[in-house]
């Protein structure tokens, strides 16, 4: 049945409707808190989390000091605030660290490469794959 369904839509495009399903019921089970958290796992996430935080934050950093030297005139001043006030958006949409939100975030983060697998290394097998799974979508 689901051939019927799917031998009209290009290969591609089936791949991504069903990884599409797959990153959604992640998200539910995440939400709903279907994934337990051990103490040492918890430790595991906090660093984590404060890791790609701290990178993130230092590229933000990085790029508001090459915007200040190069400003010129008063139009940059507000330039350079507009650009703060959307990465302040960004992250503090981004970053959430509750439980129930945490797989979803650090697949996110796993894909823009502000984490790297080595910085959730002792999550269980389960975490970590729906981590991978979120990071390829």
């Amino acid at each position: 049945m689901e051939r019927l369904a799917t031998n009209r839509i290009p290969r591609d495009k089936a791949a991504q409707f069903r990884n599409f399903e797959y990153v959604k019921a992640l998200q539910e089970d995440a939400a709903m808190g279907n994934f337990k958290w051990s103490e040492t796992e918890k430790k595991i996430a906090r660093r984590a989390f404060d890791s790609a935080l701290k990178r993130e934050c230092a590229a933000v950093m990085e790029k508001l000091k090459g915007l200040a030297v190069t400003a010129e005139k008063p139009e940059d001043i507000w330039a350079i605030h507009d650009y703060l006030t959307d990465q302040r958006k960004v992250i503090d949409g981004k970053y959430d660290y509750r439980y129930s939100q945490l797989i979803i975030v650090f697949g996110r983060l796993l894909m823009e490469k502000w984490i790297e697998d080595t910085d959730l290394e002792g999550l269980n097998e389960e975490k970590l794959q729906a981590i991978h799974r979120i990071a390829t979508f």
